[in-house]
């Protein structure tokens, strides 16, 4: 310990260390899920989500979403009835899709930004938060290359108690088109910090100590 530059490099990686302790315990980890029922389609859907704040004014933001308008399926049917013409009968279907969302978010006061994937597309978002934080009114834009308008989403989040969670709206406001009508939505759900499921685990007791 004689030797000044191996001192330096021991306090250099010390501070090291520390800076990336210090970084770690102000990062804050949310975990949270939301069911909506669709009016229009009358299914649930669900969305999964993950979001890592490293700073109070900014985060990302994970979404896995089972959703029940997803691609449309054409099939067509020819009937003859009484060896009259042909008819051609075509029925289209919706099927589920899975998608993600990554996006990155940054908040200005009572303002905040969002940009990235929405359900698996690039898009744009605007939440305005107020009543401390605990109402928030949201506008969503992505799939701006899907054939006729983008999908445009409003919805307003209610956040109850510590935990749980109401939210209301509108989805794909401006599209009409057959198996992505507008749906008007109710949901609930739940969401959990690192530190609440800390202090969840720390409860339960375990056998044996």
């Amino acid at each position: 310990m004689q030797d000044e530059s191996v001192v330096e490099k021991v306090e250099k990686s010390i501070d090291g260390i520390n800076y990336f302790i210090d970084t770690y315990n102000r990062l804050q980890t949310s975990i949270g899920y939301i069911g909506e029922y669709l009016s229009d389609q009358k299914e649930f859907q669900h969305t999964l989500s993950l979001k890592i704040e490293p700073k109070p004014d900014k985060y990302f933001l994970f979404e896995f979403i089972d959703q029940p308008a997803g691609d449309k399926v054409t099939k067509e049917t020819t009937l003859t009835v009484n060896d009259q013409t042909p008819v051609v009968v075509k029925t289209k279907t919706v099927t589920d899709e899975f998608s993600v969302s990554v996006q990155f978010a940054k908040r200005f006061y009572d303002f905040v930004f969002r940009a990235g994937l929405f359900r698996s597309e690039g898009g744009l978002a605007l939440d305005y938060y107020f009543l401390k934080d605990k109402l928030k009114l949201s506008v969503e834009a992505f799939d701006f290359g899907r054939e006729g308008n983008p999908h445009l989403r409003a919805l307003a989040s209610l956040y109850l108690l510590k935990y749980l969670k109401l939210a209301g709206g509108s989805d794909d406001l401006i599209n009409d088109e057959y198996g992505k009508p507008a749906d008007f939505f109710l949901g609930a759900g739940i969401e959990f910090t690192d530190d609440d499921i800390k202090t969840i685990m720390g409860s339960i007791p375990i056998p044996g100590f």
